[in-house]
């Protein structure tokens, strides 16, 4: 598995959205992107919403051809990913949406998340520029591959069978096809993503290449002795690919071998110790992250308050007795007691009371109250 991440940064969140979602773009009737976490309704308008320059990041966990990745194994990676980017935030200060593409013939994870904090407010890049940014994913990727045996670029049999240039070759065609210039020569990109296809042994003769580019999405318009010249349909650039591949005589048999020798070593075997040992740099990072984010993301603290009860008694002398009506309020609510006067008990006591004074002071005259 390999982690990319797209240079496009910038602009709407409409065509990034729709570049993860669209089922109709070429290649993809039979095998329509899944969403498999997030919203991309909602991951649009915020991109569309933020006044940045940069609004977003995107980018891919691609897996090599042939490697059965679980719905398991994805959510698992899906949550080491978010683990390490957004360490030290919580789920509901940022966003992020995830589709699943499996049109390629091999398994890619997409993402794309707005820069920006939502309680803040504020930008936020989970990759900034520079080397040390970049060891941390790749030290994440280490880790996913060897807890679960996958193929990894660093791997010198694997090196030159799983690397990015299919990847790269998308988001520049995109590019291309909104009438942007791409930031890569496409010419490159395209021989880099047919060269890796030929060292996978995937390519064989003259009719294999041909219907290689043709699955990348161009059509061939010449295939000379020594040359083959390619045409993207929809803005109708065209790239002329010279070179051993694209001879009419190109024989495979080194690239073929190089495959076939990489291929006689087990790679699915998972290695705990080496994922154990990335783990453990993987969680240095998480924790620098978290001190960053916490730091420059600090949340409002909410602002304790007392029940009213509770503060009318702290307030109190404490010397002094709790009056037992207020106690038993507090305690039982605020029916438990009735604080009006019982007016009928006080009269009950004064007709007592007057009728005792009259017959010890022999004095009937005196008039008790009615």
């Amino acid at each position: 598995m390999i982690i990319g991440f797209s240079r496009y940064s910038t602009g709407k969140g409409n065509s990034a959205i729709a570049y993860l979602t669209d089922p109709k773009r070429q290649g993809r009737e039979d095998n329509p992107p899944t969403v498999i976490r997030g919203n991309a309704d909602q991951t649009r308008r915020l991109i569309n919403s933020l006044t940045f320059k940069h609004t977003h990041t995107s980018g891919v966990l691609s897996f090599a051809p042939g490697e059965n990745i679980t719905l398991k194994m994805e959510q698992e990676i899906i949550d080491g990913f978010e683990q390490l980017a957004f360490a030290g935030l919580d789920s509901d200060q940022y966003d992020i949406l995830w589709v699943r593409h499996t049109h390629a013939n091999h398994h890619e994870l997409h993402f794309s998340t707005p820069w920006v904090e939502l309680g803040t407010g504020k930008n936020l890049n989970i990759k900034p520029p520079g080397k040390k940014n970049q060891d941390q994913f790749d030290d994440l990727r280490t880790t996913f591959n060897a807890n679960y045996g996958l193929a990894d670029p660093t791997d010198p049999h694997r090196a030159c069978t799983v690397s990015q240039p299919d990847h790269e070759l998308k988001i520049a065609s995109e590019a291309l096809r909104k009438g942007l210039k791409p930031s890569e020569d496409m010419r490159g990109l395209i021989d880099a993503v047919l060269s890796q296809r030929a060292s996978e042994g995937l390519i064989r003769s003259r009719q294999d290449l041909l219907s290689h580019i043709k699955d990348i999405g161009f059509e061939i318009t010449r295939a000379g002795k020594s040359y083959i010249t390619v045409k993207d349909p929809q803005s109708n650039q065209r790239w002329r690919l010279k070179g051993p591949l694209y001879d009419e005589a190109y024989s495979p048999s080194r690239t073929i071998k190089a495959a076939d020798a990489a291929r006689t070593r087990d790679y699915s075997a998972p290695d705990r110790k080496t994922a154990e040992h990335y783990g453990q740099r993987v969680a240095r990072h998480r924790e620098e992250r978290a001190r960053y984010h916490q730091s420059r993301y600090e949340r409002a603290q909410p602002i304790a308050r007392l029940d009213p009860h509770q503060a009318s008694s702290s307030l109190a002398n404490p010397d002094r007795p709790e009056p037992l009506s207020r106690y038993l309020t507090r305690q039982l609510g605020n029916d438990a007691v009735s604080l009006k006067p019982d007016y009928l008990s006080q009269a009950n006591r004064l007709r007592a009371s007057r009728a005792l004074y009259a017959k010890c002071s022999n004095r009937p005259n005196i008039k008790t109250l009615s």
